[in-house]
């Protein structure tokens, strides 16, 4: 079993370092992102825990195809718990073939800019505006 980020309990995510999760394979991919656009976030969280590959190594192109990755997924369904899952877990945004602040900006959402920029930052604030008032 690999490390797991839970990002819904886990507040020390910013110690944790991954080594980016890549594959040379897209196909292998295709389970994963239809598991994306069917919101099916505990079913992403399991392929996660069974250490299988979140995006593809950059510098892989398929021939007349553009790829589409589970952070472009996540980012169109505007997908906060999906997004913070995978950027908790070792999605690396710096592997994208297109920036990912592009599709965040365009669709003008800040809080999804603001967890691209700093997810653990975002997951502090997410896990403080849910604690209850005392």
């Amino acid at each position: 079993m690999t490390a797991f980020i839970d990002p819904r309990s886990d507040r020390k995510a910013s110690a944790a370092k991954f080594p980016p999760l890549t594959t040379s394979d897209p196909g292998t991919l295709t389970e994963l992102h239809q598991l994306c656009r069917d919101g099916r976030l505990y079913d992403v969280e399991r392929w996660i825990r069974a250490g299988r590959p979140l995006q593809v190594a950059q510098g892989i192109t398929i021939k007349g195809r553009r790829l589409t990755s589970a952070l472009e997924i996540a980012l169109e369904a505007r997908n906060h718990s999906l997004l913070l899952l995978l950027l908790c877990n070792g999605y690396d945004p710096n592997l994208e073939p297109r920036n990912p602040l592009d599709l965040a900006i365009r669709s003008r959402r800040w809080d999804l800019v603001d967890m691209l920029l700093d997810p653990k930052q975002a997951l502090g604030d997410e896990l403080h505006a849910s604690a209850p008032e005392i």
